[in-house]
């Protein structure tokens, strides 16, 4: 039995020797959940499937489907004050390790989380596939850390978030040397909130050494907006590398079935040898739900599940992302797309949605190549 199915195990045999009395409650709206006192079990998962194709302008992209995401998860709580996750996706050549962490969630101040887990940064990296707008999340998202093995804090109250944490890598990645440790902080609130509508603001930053290596290298790079695109923008390998400063601000208004939402995130490289570098992007999207009465739901610093049926919702998306910094040596090139989507939601745990991406990619100021894609999506999680 290797690592991860023992991990598995674990857990699975850790809820099935849990003393469960005989008011134990099982739940399976949207899903399989046990519930016995201070002990809980839930499993879960998520499959969307994409069909993508092209209109090509010099790189040559392939049509096809592919299976985006096909997750599993157990998750559940122990003795009340433990939570526990361990997530895996399926879709690639390998599998993939996603959640591996518990929480203990006994201390008044706060929640402390140990394992891999999405580091504090970005409002729409944070915000789950289940929930996104859009089929990709926007060009930026290059820059946002992402998951890894750490130790984090994070506290909540009705209008504000705090999270912080200290991590390393990615369960799935090594190297020869030290692994490189970085330090990251979120802070978001909210000015204006009521029933029917909210107004959130946030900052993140992120401290990043480069891990050790013969080259202390890190390389930026970004595909379109559409998974099976080639990445069109690269950095190349960035060498002697001292460290990384990656800050970012988001803000999002919501008024009922109207949403707007907006994030602009930059990275400072500064190296040992050369010059610095910095790169940055931005991303600004609109939808609307077309029954007037759905909204996007929103808690603690992200937003969650959208609980409608048969209900369409329509969205436009400008981001761009900037991987030049010519005088200082680096000529990754420039991204922009507009995306419009649609979303029809057949009920809170399935629907399709719909993309059509205009890209137009330079270099140097220059217009290399301006391709679009349009791609579909069946999504659906239990």
């Amino acid at each position: 039995m290797n690592l991860k199915a023992s991990f598995i195990a674990i857990i699975a045999s850790g809820v099935v020797a849990t003393p469960l009395m005989a008011e134990t409650e099982v739940e399976t709206k949207g899903g399989i959940e046990a519930t016995s006192g201070d002990f809980s079990f839930e499993f879960g998962g998520r499959i969307q499937l994409d069909f993508n194709t092209f209109d090509e302008d010099g790189t040559e992209m392939q049509d096809g489907f592919e299976f985006r995401r096909a997750r599993l998860f157990a998750a559940g709580t122990l003795y009340s004050d433990w939570d526990y996750k361990a997530q895996y996706d399926f879709a690639g050549d390998a599998v993939e390790a996603k959640d591996l962490y518990i929480k203990y969630t006994g201390w008044d101040a706060g929640d402390i989380t140990i394992g891999q887990f999405k580091q504090p940064f970005s409002l729409e990296e944070l915000t789950s596939s289940k929930y996104i707008t859009f089929m990709e999340r926007a060009l930026p998202n290059a820059f946002a850390t992402g998951r890894r093995v750490g130790v984090g804090y994070n506290t909540a109250d009705d209008n504000s978030t705090f999270a912080a944490s200290f991590y390393g890598q990615s369960a799935d990645e090594s190297t020869a040397g030290d692994e490189g440790f970085g330090l990251g902080a979120r802070y978001t609130f909210l000015p204006m909130k009521s029933e029917n509508s909210l107004f959130h603001l946030g900052a993140a930053v992120a401290v990043e050494e480069a891990p050790d290596s013969a080259t202390e290298s890190v390389r930026f790079r970004q595909r379109m907006e559409a998974h099976m695109a080639e990445r069109l923008v690269n950095t190349g390998s960035i060498t002697s590398v001292d460290s990384i400063t990656k800050v970012g601000v988001e803000g999002a208004w919501v008024s009922g079935p109207l949403s707007i939402q907006g994030e602009y995130i930059m990275a400072d490289v500064a190296r040992d040898i050369g010059s610095d570098v910095s790169f940055d992007g931005y991303y600004a999207f609109a939808s609307y739900f077309l029954d007037g009465q759905t909204s996007r739901p929103y808690k603690k610093g992200s937003f969650g599940r959208v609980k409608a049926s048969d209900v369409w919702e329509l969205g436009l998306r400008l981001s761009s992302i900037n991987l030049d910094d010519v005088s200082n040596g680096v000529n990754g090139g420039e991204m922009i797309d507009i995306t419009l989507g649609a979303n029809y939601y057949v009920n809170p745990n399935l629907r399709f949605m719909f993309n059509y991406v205009m890209s137009e990619v330079s270099s140097n100021g220059v217009t290399v190549e301006e391709p679009n894609a349009f791609v579909v999506r069946a999504s659906f999680d239990f």
